[in-house]
């Protein structure tokens, strides 16, 4: 592929970053005044395995408002909950309880467990959005490469049983209002 504009080829790409010559998103950001941080919280199990979320939110919040859940990428083979952390500050800032997933490899558990656990993901935010101030019918789903790919999973499948899984707050709905 071309080396983007301003690099001669890919190498030169992958030099300034290793380098710091370019600058990359910071996933170790400290928490700004205003966002609380909640970090490891259990939202179901699958497998033998914990499933994990890390959660921000505006301090001090007194009034529903909308959820979103960050999906990350990796191939469905790496990845961590972190990567989203830039993103995820500036959403809370703005005013969204906003979550990074963790969810099962494929190492570890074939298709369709990542859906399964990103679908339990969404049953546990909805059936603790009183606890958090969550607008239950205002929540949205958003990741790239396969996260992306699972983003496209949930948002599409609501209604299809087989892809619910076993990780927790069976009966209740795993629809989003919004795939991005």
């Amino acid at each position: 592929p071309p080396a983007p504009k301003g690099f001669k080829n890919p190498n030169d790409v992958t030099n300034a970053i290793l380098t710091g010559t370019l600058k990359t998103i910071n996933t170790n950001e400290p928490l700004p005044d205003g966002v609380e941080f909640f970090e490891g919280i259990e939202y179901g199990e699958a497998g033998g395995k914990l499933l994990q979320l890390d959660m921000y939110r505006p301090a001090r919040l007194s009034r529903k408002v909308p959820a979103l859940i960050f999906i990350h990428g990796g191939g469905w083979r790496k990845g961590k909950r972190s990567d989203y952390r830039h993103y995820c500050l500036r959403f809370a800032r703005r005013g969204y309880v906003v979550c990074s997933v963790s969810y099962r490899l494929i190492q570890d558990a074939p298709f369709p467990a990542a859906v399964q656990d990103v679908k339990c993901a969404v049953r546990w935010l909805r059936a603790n959005a009183g606890k958090y101030n969550i607008d239950p019918d205002h929540m949205a789903v958003l990741g790239g490469s396969a996260g992306g790919h699972l983003s496209m999973m949930v948002g599409y499948s609501s209604d299809i049983s087989e892809l619910e899984g076993q990780g927790g707050n069976p009966g209740v709905s795993s629809r989003v209002q919004a795939v991005v």
